[in-house]
């Protein structure tokens, strides 16, 4: 960014980020478009990584009939 300035990130600002990110547009084009600074936008990339899970809870499927389809070539 050129000319930094201190400024209050939005929470609208940050809803957009987090679409962009799911996205998985680069964060350069991200601080770029939202004109943010990098390390601004690795901070709150970190922040949110952060308050994630670590463990992931899976769910079992009921088993049952096994259906497989095949082309013939």
């Amino acid at each position: 960014m050129e000319n930094p300035a201190w400024h209050v990130i939005s929470d609208e600002i940050n809803d957009i980020i987090d679409r962009l990110l799911l996205e998985r547009i680069s964060l350069v084009g991200i601080a770029r478009v939202i004109q943010v600074s990098e390390s601004w936008l690795q901070a709150y990339v970190n922040e949110k990584y952060a308050d994630q899970p670590r463990q992931v809870h899976v769910q079992s499927k009921p088993k049952g009939r096994l259906t497989i389809a095949c082309d013939e070539r």
